[in-house]
């Protein structure tokens, strides 16, 4: 990729100045009055302002990912690529050739307690069953211009789901054409296990009308035995450009993924039928077993409104979303597991959802020196009651079909005040009013688990939840100190449990006795330049979370008990993160984590809930342009040991807990990508990407005990026209 050295040029006027000179050159002439009558303009002079090349930009609020810009050994299949290079992601899937919901954590914290957004409306479901379920394989980047990482929980314009932080997906605005031919890109890559993906991008426009189409076909054979996978997505867009740069679009998007799951794969049990071509996988690690044929397929279909007018009284943003989805988990069970030679029968788990809302703010300059964005929105969540019709087993998709099971009615208020040149402070409020819904029959016994209560049982949460964040520029302090910030942020945390996994837990309406987490979530922020474009970032965390909602599963004496509430936890960290350029050929991003969590009630249940999280990462890139169309790819990364509490109760009521390590991993990524040609005819830009990930073969877990991908080769093809 071609180094852009000159970007997003900063301008200064200077009028002022050339106003000045004026005067004082008349002034000096004033002996020669003859010739002061000629006429002397200046032009306006602008001064430029050079940007950092690197992909990667550390500010103390946010880390933001420029996707065009970004460098990595192998091709992008969704947003999650980019994210997990970060260090304070943490990649927790199965398999990196198979997406899937809630792979991603952020500061230990998974999906339930961090927030992904879209253009700054959060997004609670997105291909997954529950508030806070998203699956990333639904996010190809055809229409995001950048990732924005938002660590802690200090921002009111987020959910306060989002303990960890949350991460914004910021789309590419809608531009008019300057002619009538479209603008396209065109991508294919083919990787070991028959691993294959296509995106295909078209924009173009007709005076104030834009459009986007995007398609992206992906197939694997997978690594573990039984993970093949194809995933399909549709995205189109069409939009209309307003006065003062504004414009409104209406995004609609399909998706269709069909996984097959990892089943056992163990020569010591006889039901697994061992097949020594994949890697071992034993029923501790998963239950599935390949004559069950278990499989997910997971459909989604979206629809979103955009509307952004910049107005005398501020700029004016709305947004509204339409998502209808569902997975479905078929697989053969035995018709009864003591007597297998009755045979099996079909094993149907299938969820059906709907999800809608919207949000307006507006974002204005009331006060010197104050930015102020005010909002509010609503979003409810159904799912199906009835997902298929018993006598002609045909889905049902009326509205009358479908059952509200969350609702939340929410409104913040966030305000930067810049008190002097070295000062600011951000401030904000947010309240929430959250319904979720639960049901309360039994089916297997027609009967009710919650005597009197009815069909369904309803609980509200509301709190109004205070943030900050303070940033000291220190500057003016000493010479040494120069580009150099000092950030702390104190807010509060809150979150209410979420529908289904916390509320529904095996079907038991646990909404009666499960309480809302609370507590306080600090920040210390060191930023930096160190030299030249050289960004570097130190950041201490520091969470006391109350009322902990964690599965007590392995503990539990009644249904009613599966989830409870930890009295306290505490969470502490450290995130390092450099970014820039050694030269003008040579970027590089680097970054160490550490954290750990404690805690302090001593219930059995937060043994296994706060383990398998690894207290040490280490995240490294280096891109290098060894030639003027020919570029070096590395990646790094480093964890350590990962421990996985087991427990044994060897009398009633008190256990033994046992550790099992989870070896830690080093891993080296490499890709050369060279520029074929910069023009052909009507084709641009034709770039050759050649990578070997896992260079050296690692053998490693990746999580809960599924052997990590081993060595991979591939090569990708892009070119736009």
């Amino acid at each position: 990729m071609k180094t852009q050295p000159h970007a997003g040029l900063g301008q200064i006027s200077i009028r002022t100045c050339a106003l000045a000179l004026f005067i004082s050159q008349t002034a000096l002439a004033a002996e020669s009055d003859e010739r002061s009558s000629a006429t002397q303009q200046f032009d306006e002079m602008t001064v430029v302002e050079k940007k950092s090349s690197s992909a990667v930009h550390l500010q103390p609020q946010k880390l933001t990912i420029d996707i065009e810009n970004y460098q990595s050994p192998s091709n992008a299949h969704n947003v999650s690529d980019y994210l997990k290079d970060l260090v304070i992601m943490d990649f927790q899937g199965e398999s990196d050739l198979v997406p899937d919901e809630d792979t991603l954590y952020m500061r230990g914290y998974s999906s339930r307690r961090f927030i992904t957004a879209l253009d700054g409306s959060a997004i609670r479901n997105m291909g997954g069953y529950g508030v806070g379920m998203t699956n990333y394989a639904l996010f190809p980047p055809f229409l995001i211009d950048s990732l924005e990482v938002f660590p802690g929980p200090h921002w009111a314009l987020y959910p306060g789901q989002a303990i960890g932080g949350a991460v914004n997906l910021k789309t590419r605005p809608p531009k008019r054409a300057e002619t009538l031919k479209p603008n396209g890109s065109l991508a294919t890559t083919y990787g070991s296990y028959n691993t294959w993906q296509q995106n295909l991008s078209i924009s173009g426009g007709v005076e104030n009308f834009t459009y986007d189409l995007g398609y992206q076909l992906y197939h694997t054979d997978g690594y573990l035995r039984h993970t093949e996978t194809d995933i399909e997505n549709i995205v189109g867009r069409l939009g209309y450009m307003l006065p003062n740069n504004g414009f409104i679009t209406l995004t609609t998007s399909f998706a269709d993924i069909e996984t097959e799951s990892a089943v056992v794969n163990d020569p010591t049990d006889a039901q697994s039928n061992y097949d020594s071509n994949y890697p071992t996988l034993s029923s501790a690690t998963t239950s599935s077993y390949a004559w069950q044929a278990p499989r997910k397929e997971t459909t989604s279909t979206r629809f979103r409104l955009d509307f952004n007018l910049p107005t005398d009284l501020g700029t004016w943003i709305a947004d509204a979303y339409f998502e209808d989805g569902g997975f479905d988990n078929p697989k053969l069970a035995w018709i009864n597991s003591q007597d297998p030679s009755l045979g099996t029968k079909e094993a149907w788990h299938y969820v059906d959802w709907r999800m809608v809302g919207g949000q307006l703010k507006n974002s204005f300059q009331l006060l010197d020196g104050h930015t102020t964005i005010i909002g509010g929105g609503v979003e409810q969540l159904y799912n199906k009651e009835d997902a298929y019709n018993a006598e002609t087993s045909f889905r049902l998709t009326s509205w009358d079909s479908y059952k509200k099971r969350s609702e939340s009615l929410f409104a913040f208020a966030q305000d930067t005040w810049e008190i002097s040149p070295q000062l600011s402070l951000t401030t904000g409020l947010r309240y929430e009013s959250n319904m979720h819904c639960s049901s309360n029959y039994v089916p297997k016994t027609g009967k009710y688990y919650i005597k009197g209560a009815g069909l369904w049982v309803e609980r509200d949460y509301n709190q109004l939840v205070p943030k900050s964040f303070l940033t000291y520029k220190l500057d003016s302090l000493a010479q040494s100190l120069r580009d150099t910030s000092l950030s702390v942020g104190i807010s509060r945390i809150w979150r209410d449990p979420g529908p289904f996994w916390e509320t529904q837990a095996r079907g038991i309406p646990n909404i009666g006795w499960i309480e809302p987490e609370h507590g306080v979530g600090y920040d210390l922020v060191l930023s930096r330049r160190l030299v030249g474009d050289i960004q570097m970032q130190l950041n201490y965390s520091y969470a006391q979370i109350h009322d902990f909602i964690a599965s007590n599963g392995s503990f539990a004496k009644t249904d009613y008990d599966y989830i409870v509430n930890l009295e306290e936890v505490i969470r502490q960290g450290i995130e390092l993160q450099l970014s820039g350029s050694l030269t003008d050929s040579l970027r590089f991003r680097l970054g160490w984590a550490w954290q750990e969590f404690e805690n302090k009630g001593g219930e059995p249940a937060g043994e296994t809930a706060l383990d398998d999280r690894a207290k040490n990462r280490l995240n490294a890139g280096l891109d290098w342009r060894i030639f003027s169309d020919t570029t070096l790819l590395f990646d790094y990364r480093y964890q350590s040991d990962q421990i996985i509490e087991v427990a044994e109760e060897p009398v009633p009521g008190e256990y033994v807990f046992h550790r099992i390590a989870i070896d830690s991993s080093h891993v080296v990524d490499f890709g050369v990508e060279q520029l074929l040609f910069h023009q052909w005819k009507d084709i641009k830009d034709c770039t050759l990407k050649l990578y070997v990930k896992n260079l050296f073969d690692e053998t490693y877990q990746d999580t809960r005990g599924y052997p990590a991908t081993d060595r991979t080769i591939g090569a990708g093809l892009r070119f736009s026209f």
